[in-house]
């Protein structure tokens, strides 16, 4: 056995990208017909309940499970797995639904514990008729640029810390390279050949 190696980011981005996607955009186009674009994206905005908020909660709810079994159960979601690679805990174990949970949590919370505040601070309509031009451009801008605060705290992965994020860190985690499979050599003894000698005899 040998240490595993740990992936780099120019890996570990387009794989988590994948996983990503698959997290949160199947609850989102879900959401988006069965609900609507405007119930989905400012209804809770506006009326700011927790009852209103239920689709967004389920929204994230879906991405947080996924994480949380593929990663502390697997080891690792579809995304991972296309790109060769596995979380796992220090120990070489996998992680467990609990640091999985932890490593999904820090991106999430500080991608909306940035997004919803300033929404909710900048947005005062109460119907939909009454959202401005400008609030719906500051929607999408805080939809658009707050995904990539988790980037900018990946900055910190580099070589020489094994390429740890802040959630790596967080929940004790790393992401490696999975090992490829290697053949073992047979420990039975060879067959030695039958040699026919004289006088009709074997060897």
């Amino acid at each position: 056995s040998r240490e595993p190696e740990p992936a780099s980011m120019k890996v570990r981005v387009p794989a988590g990208w994948i996983d990503f996607l698959i997290a949160f955009l199947i609850p989102y186009v879900t959401l988006m017909l069965a609900i609507g674009n405007e119930e989905f994206h400012l209804g809770f905005l506006m009326e700011r309940t927790w009852f209103s908020a239920r689709y967004h909660i389920a929204f994230l709810c879906f991405g947080i499970i996924y994480f949380s079994i593929a990663e502390g159960i697997w080891g690792a979601g579809l995304g991972k797995r296309l790109k060769g690679l596995r979380v796992v805990r220090t120990d070489g174990r996998r992680p467990g639904i609990a640091r999985a949970l932890i490593r999904i949590l820090v991106p999430i919370l500080c991608i909306e514990g940035v997004r919803i505040p300033l929404l909710l601070a900048s947005i005062s309509a109460t119907r939909i008729n009454d959202v401005t031009v400008f609030e719906i451009v500051l929607y999408s801008a805080a939809t658009a640029v707050c995904p990539c605060i988790p980037a900018l705290l990946a900055l910190r992965a580099r070589r020489e810390n094994g390429f740890a994020t802040v959630w790596d860190v967080a929940s004790g985690t790393r992401v490696v390279v999975r090992p490829k499979g290697t053949v073992r050599p047979s420990i039975e003894p060879a067959a030695h050949r039958e040699i026919p000698v004289e006088g009709g005899g074997w060897l």
